[in-house]
């Protein structure tokens, strides 16, 4: 990835269902690897993994590079398949980044919770509704 591209992305953030994995992390491999490791906590069902960009944007991976679907069964690649998605994955990037439209891809960061499990406050409030 040339170098100037490279430095857009400053962290990589892997996330499962329990958050375990709270701390920067400095390439994607490195967050592929906590999601492949006995701490991850159904990685395969809730696993994320984002880039963070310099300026407070993000980009979330697409979860099709690090997931295997196979008719209803989900599971992570096999560790020996991590050159792999990372070379798959870094050509991506490359072609995001440098993209005029990127503004369309990133999104405001957020440091708790991943894209995928937040709540507008339309299903925020129609969920404490069925609590009342």
């Amino acid at each position: 990835m040339p170098e100037s591209l490279m430095c857009n992305i400053f962290a990589y953030r892997a996330f499962d269902l329990r958050d375990r994995f709270p701390q920067p992390l400095e390439t994607f491999r490195d967050a592929l690897e906590c999601l492949q490791s006995d701490d991850a906590y159904l990685p395969d069902m809730t696993g994320e993994i984002v880039a963070y960009l310099r300026g407070g944007k993000a980009l979330t991976i697409p979860d099709d590079f690090f997931l295997r679907r196979l008719d209803a069964d989900v599971s992570l690649v096999h560790p020996d398949e991590n050159d792999d998605v990372c070379d798959a994955v870094e050509k991506w990037l490359l072609e995001t980044l440098s993209q005029p439209q990127l503004a369309t891809e990133a999104y405001t960061a957020s440091s708790t919770h991943p894209r995928r499990f937040e709540l507008t406050n339309l299903q925020r409030v129609s969920l404490s509704q069925e609590n009342d």
